[in-house]
């Protein structure tokens, strides 16, 4: 139990940009944001999800660390396993990037609806 609650707190800690989406996407009144938010929180929830399930699975299948390198594995092949590391690290910065262009992305529909709603009156 010691060791699965720091990776269960990382995991939601990962997800927590999946779940910010999906709630903008229940209270925004803009069509495009609701659709970008809401393909934004599927992704990220994919992404993460799938990229943790690998580094757990080559945690605890093989023999070594990530860090140094795995030294045996039974199910996944070793260079495989060895890429656990770069894999994490790729696909997270790929998905801070991706967050932080919808945001301004979303953030600047929005603004341009509430200039709209405040020219109509």
């Amino acid at each position: 139990m010691e060791e699965l609650l720091p990776e269960a707190t990382a995991l939601a800690v990962h997800l927590s940009p999946a779940v910010i989406a999906t709630i903008w996407a229940v209270l925004s009144q803009v069509a495009r944001v609701k659709s970008l938010m809401f393909l934004s929180a599927k992704l990220v929830a994919l992404v993460v999800i799938a990229v943790f399930s690998f580094v757990y699975l080559s945690g605890a299948l093989c023999r070594g660390s990530a860090l140094k390198g795995y030294v045996q594995c039974d199910f996944i092949p070793l260079p495989l396993a060895n890429l656990a590391l770069p894999l994490y690290l790729l696909s997270m910065a790929v998905l801070m990037l991706w967050c932080i262009a919808i945001v301004v992305i979303c953030v600047s529909a929005e603004m341009d609806a509430v200039r709209e709603r405040d020219n109509m009156r």
